[in-house]
């Protein structure tokens, strides 16, 4: 992670600059093609996401925000 919005719903689930996202909805990143993210991320309105943090692993929840127009 290199950069989240102030007051975020990632942030405010304790996402912080500097974890490493190992992976998403039980997806592995390193596995996933961009085909793929593609059609995984559209629509999507909840994450879980696995990350590590100074060595530790630990998961983060957040849902997203409907874009207010």
């Amino acid at each position: 992670v290199n950069c989240l919005y102030r007051y975020s719903n990632a942030e405010k689930a304790g996402l912080k600059n500097g974890d490493h996202i190992l992976s998403v909805n039980g997806k592995d990143v390193k596995t996933i093609s961009m085909d793929e993210q593609q059609t995984f991320f559209k629509n999507l309105k909840s994450v879980t996401l696995e990350i590590e943090r100074d060595g530790a692993k630990s998961t983060v929840s957040f849902n997203f925000d409907d874009p207010k127009i």
